[in-house]
């Protein structure tokens, strides 16, 4: 994961996440089949090159038998040595195409380009009927126009297209402004936090106070003091903030075993997902503490939701023999006027149009 460098922020809290959750298990339950769990914490540093020789440390080295609950960007040339070994990479977080495509990759929400779908998904779901993107110039990967351009028709939505802007501009007044001459009443930002936070307040400058999507991952608390906002996005797992029996075991962590300020985050629950998931593998088949193990005992999952935390139902996975089953489900999130809101009443939404 990246715990320094420039992604830090994205996955912030997620070591304290991964130690405290290994404590719970350790302390409350047992371990994992009466065995002491330990987590190995491995910071990529933002960086490709650091992040694949940390990964082959894990392997080589502390001899893991599982990457779980990871998350980072910059991840790709990790793929090849994980899949060599046969190291499964368990995720509830979406990571990118090349990983989806890996035989030892198990996702547990959407999968590309469902991912990238479900933004337009949530647009029309928000009543959005002209929608529009703001997108970081920095990174190919930001642009994903085609996508929503072929998607949007489908949906009965009207897109005007996307607007590259760098986080180091000085204003986004007129990014804003154009959005606003043309219509757009919904906004999707493909931007990092600190970066999407500053274009809300220069459009509210500007007398423009659209509805907006932003990836949950990159909300700032900052967002709750502006009046009126309204902002969705589309979570990996039920929302940390819902109100639903199936986060029973995640408010137990809250200040016992993670601080507050880790355990309030849209990537540390979908971590802890990851984590259960595994666990739950691993204790329901009595799997051997082995990769092949895990590997095994992942194949074995059937109809697993962990209660409704999880969007999807997992099941139909394969012990590495190629890719895994495509995910198309989501919960949604949102905030509304300074409150946090989980719209659709706790129902997965999914995605049911093709790119």
């Amino acid at each position: 994961m990246s715990e320094t460098g420039a992604l830090a922020v994205t996955g912030k809290g997620l070591p304290d996440l991964a130690r405290g959750w290994a404590a719970w298990v350790n302390e409350t339950q047992g371990g994992i089949n009466g065995r002491h769990v330990e987590v190995i914490v491995a910071d990529d540093g933002s960086t490709a090159a650091t992040g694949v020789n940390r990964v082959r440390r894990l392997v080589n080295k502390d001899r893991v038998i599982a990457l779980v609950g990871s998350f980072s960007s910059v991840s790709d040339g990790a793929e090849p040595i994980l899949a060599q070994r046969k190291i499964p990479n368990v995720a509830a977080i979406t990571n990118t195409p090349k990983w989806t495509q890996s035989p030892v990759y198990f996702p547990l929400s959407l999968t590309v380009p469902n991912s990238v779908i479900a933004k337009a998904v949530t647009a029309e779901a928000s009543g959005a009927e002209k929608w529009g993107g703001l997108i970081c110039a920095e990174s190919p990967a930001c642009d994903v126009s085609s996508i929503w351009s072929t998607v949007s028709p489908k949906l009965g939505l009207d897109y005007f297209g996307s607007i590259k802007v760098t986080a180091a501009a000085p204003s986004y007044a007129a990014q804003c402004l154009a959005l606003k001459q043309n219509g757009v009443d919904y906004v999707q930002l493909g931007l990092p936090m600190q970066v999407a936070t500053r274009v809300i307040r220069d459009c509210r400058q500007q007398g423009y106070q659209p509805k907006y999507g932003v990836d949950t991952l990159a909300w700032d608390p900052a967002l709750l003091s502006i009046p009126g906002l309204q902002v969705f996005g589309s979570s990996y797992t039920l929302p940390w903030f819902a109100d639903h029996p199936a986060l029973t075991d995640y408010k137990k962590l809250e200040n016992t075993y993670v601080p507050e300020a880790s355990w309030r985050s849209f990537a540390s629950v979908a971590s802890f997902a990851a984590l259960e998931v595994f666990r739950k593998a691993i204790t329901e088949t009595d799997a051997e503490p082995t990769a092949a193990g895990a590997l095994a005992a992942m194949a074995a999952l059937h109809g697993e939701n962990l209660g409704g935390l999880l969007p999807n139902d997992l099941g139909g996975f394969n012990a590495g023999e190629g890719p895994q089953p495509a995910l198309h489900c989501f919960y949604e999130a949102g905030i509304d006027n300074g409150r946090y809101v989980v719209p659709n009443g706790m129902s997965p939404r999914c995605v049911d149009v093709a790119a």
